[in-house]
């Protein structure tokens, strides 16, 4: 049977967020549906069907993103995928082509993805734009290099209050380091701010802390606490989501307030950190 490739309707997101979690391996969970739902372009998802099962998936989100000498809007690829039983008849390819093909018909110059696999990808196109590093340090070991003074104090908000405050110091921010990208306002509350139970892993919830020097914030920083005291030693994380700061001495003053919470840290996204043990170690991926 032929594959017909088409956008889908939001009516179809269930349908499509099955195959999609069927073919990356995860866990599907129906109460993610909202979320997800709030930031879905149907209009610019690529679906293949073999008449009426669902076997390919794709999507875009759209944003402006930082490249070096200004802001440049961007199609951000993302929820590519094939269903196992499926592999091998050209499905990708023909998404990657009608999915490039409306790309270029909005005038768009950048496609962007964060790739499970990057070689698959080398053959519609794309290079190597940026790598990411995980990094675990143990508290112990660690030492700010280059420990900048700051008059300026940390303080935890609510998740309340971090909803107003985070996306003014993250918009003034971006646009100063290539590669980042805009927020939307569903996009921070239903992706950055989002904490259900079962994306906690274990965790606690988020909790945010913010710089503040006078009357503004330049800088804040998102993670969870995963205490741990086996045999009677703390052997605690301490996970980063995301640490953005806009000055020296914001930066080292989130760092030290991270490294001073609690026995070990972790992190995993640019300008981001992740706690871990007693001996405390931080875990970090930028890219």
């Amino acid at each position: 049977m032929t594959i017909q490739y088409r956008p889908i309707a939001m009516s179809e997101l269930e349908q499509f967020s099955r195959a999609q979690a069927l073919a990356f391996g995860h866990p599907f969970h129906a109460d993610a549906l909202e979320h997800r739902a709030a930031n879905f372009e149907a209009e610019r998802s690529t679906a293949a069907f073999d008449g009426e099962r669902l076997v390919g998936t794709s999507g875009v989100f759209t944003f402006d993103m930082t490249v070096p000498g200004g802001v440049t809007p961007v199609a951000g690829v993302t929820m590519v995928s094939v269903q196992p039983t499926d592999r091998r008849r050209g499905i990708l390819t023909g998404m990657m082509d009608v999915q490039l093909r409306g790309i270029q018909a909005r005038g768009e110059a950048v496609a962007a993805l964060w790739a499970s696999e990057a070689p698959i990808y080398e053959r519609f196109g794309y290079g190597m734009a940026s790598q990411n590093a995980d990094l675990s340090i143990e508290r112990v070991h660690a030492r700010i290099r280059h420990d900048v003074p700051s008059s300026g104090s940390v303080r935890l908000v609510s998740a309340a209050e971090a909803a107003a405050v985070l996306p003014p110091v993250y918009d003034r921010t971006r646009v100063g380091i290539p590669g980042f990208y805009s927020h939307t306002k569903n996009w921070w509350e239903h992706r950055v701010l989002q904490d259900p139970e079962w994306g906690r892993n274990g965790a606690s919830e988020h909790r945010y802390a913010v710089y503040r020097e006078g009357e503004r914030e330049l800088g804040y920083v998102i993670y969870r606490t995963k205490p741990d005291y086996s045999e009677w030693v703390a052997k605690g994380q301490l996970i980063v989501l995301a640490l953005i700061a806009e000055t020296p001495a914001a930066y080292s003053a989130l760092w030290r307030y991270v490294f001073g919470s609690t026995s070990s840290a972790r992190s995993r996204r640019p300008n981001g950190a992740r706690r871990s043990r007693s001996t405390s170690c931080w875990r970090t991926r930028a890219g």
